[in-house]
């Protein structure tokens, strides 16, 4: 388990910041390959642990994320067919599709096929199975896509926690930063989106009538405490 989720998050902000740099990076060198796999291997695995740690916005594991998928078109690729993609998966029509987070992690991590490429407009991606699901269809994402699911868990901040006990089953229901901008209840209040400020809740008019009700005795109780005084 996680104790201090912080380091994780640097980390991943650090892997968001060089993907985009490789994003639109024209030469690569073998190094350059090894760190853009290692960064896009550890991210995945730093998600799925902060998931499995209960450090992360209880909704984060099913976020989904665009990505392209690559039809099989020939038998299913083989233990020393994983470096050639190209000849099992049709690479030249992908489909539009999404994967989610916590998904999308476990392909990472477990993946039969890793491929990193260079796109036709100079931008870069990485393309990626289980050995599970190598015998349906291979998985595409941009760095750019990676990068910004990395900033984003990076950034993220628990901002409410609560449990239920069911059964002697315990459930944890965490709410983050973003949950709470993406639903409405608070906005970013810096430039990095970490950081929110709480928005007013309107409250209902029964809830209302009963506030204005008890600021009014109130104030007729210290109305009458002054009357008495002055009596006195």
């Amino acid at each position: 388990m996680i104790g201090d989720s912080v380091p994780w998050r640097e980390e991943l902000l650090k892997s968001a910041a060089r993907l985009r740099r490789w994003n639109t990076q024209k030469r690569w060198t073998s190094r350059t390959y090894f760190n853009a796999e290692r960064d896009i291997m550890m991210g995945a695995y730093s998600i799925r642990r902060l998931i499995d740690s209960e450090k992360s916005s209880s909704r984060l594991s099913i976020r989904r994320v665009p990505t392209r998928r690559y039809a099989l078109i020939d038998r299913v690729p083989m233990l020393l067919d994983h470096f050639n993609p190209e000849q099992f998966y049709n690479l030249n029509e992908p489909t539009n599709s999404e994967l989610a987070v916590g998904w999308l992690c476990n392909q990472v991590i477990h993946s039969f096929v890793f491929q990193i490429y260079l796109e036709e407009d100079s931008t870069t991606s990485v393309v990626f199975t289980s050995d599970r699901d190598r015998g349906k269809h291979l998985h595409g994402i941009s760095f750019t896509a990676l990068a910004d699911l990395f900033a984003y868990v990076g950034r993220e901040d628990i901002v409410e926690r609560s449990g239920t006990m069911i059964d002697g089953n315990q459930t944890v229901v965490n709410v983050s930063n973003h949950d709470a901008v993406e639903s409405g209840r608070a906005v970013y209040f810096d430039d990095d989106r970490v950081t929110i400020q709480w928005t007013p809740e309107e409250l209902p008019a029964f809830e209302q009538r009963i506030l204005d009700m008890v600021a009014r005795r109130l104030s007729e109780q210290s109305t009458d405490h002054n009357l008495n005084r002055e009596d006195n």
